[in-house]
């Protein structure tokens, strides 16, 4: 294996999935991916998501909403062993129709179903705003909860391995 290759490095094929509020950022991303192979003349894999110019595309998952606001998640593609990224924009200023809490919702059924019925390699959320993370100490004076700690672990027990995330509201230190 190629350790120089950044595609097929030894963390498996990349995968890219998005949420419903990820999809602008996540198709922005698959054609930075396109330009680095295009720049690196690298090869697809046998079964990567390419189109047939080249360009990287974002794999088959979708989300299905029912008439009384529950979802469902399927993946509609093979991820077994393939390193996958999810990306979903908790925080989306240009849908009014969900909270934050919604798509906090989805991404953690998103990530549930590819860990737990898709068996990846690697599963990573991209949060480029982390949610609760004005709320990452307990006020002394109040009994309330570090919401920003409860947000982390949920994301724990999901089964993700990775987060990167941006636009921290303190530095961590």
């Amino acid at each position: 294996m190629d350790v120089k290759n950044p595609v097929h490095a030894p963390r498996g094929e990349l995968a890219l999935f998005s949420g419903r509020s990820g999809k602008g950022l996540a198709e922005k991303v698959a054609h930075e991916l396109t330009l680095i192979y295009k720049a690196h003349e690298l090869e697809p894999t046998k079964e990567g998501k390419r189109t047939n110019d080249g360009a990287f595309e974002l794999w088959d998952g979708s989300l299905e909403s029912f008439a009384n606001g529950e979802l469902r998640y399927e993946v509609k593609d093979n991820i077994r062993g393939k390193d996958v990224f999810v990306i979903q924009c908790c925080d989306d200023p240009t849908e009014k129709s969900r909270s934050i809490n919604d798509n906090i919702t989805e991404v953690e059924l998103a990530l549930y179903t590819l860990r737990h019925n898709g068996r990846p390699g690697n599963l990573t959320a991209i949060l480029p705003l982390f949610p609760y993370s004005r709320a990452d100490r307990p006020d002394p004076e109040k009994r309330n909860t570090t919401s920003l700690k409860w947000f982390a672990q949920k994301l724990s027990y999901v089964g993700k391995n990775n987060i990167i995330m941006t636009d921290l509201h303190s530095p961590i230190g």
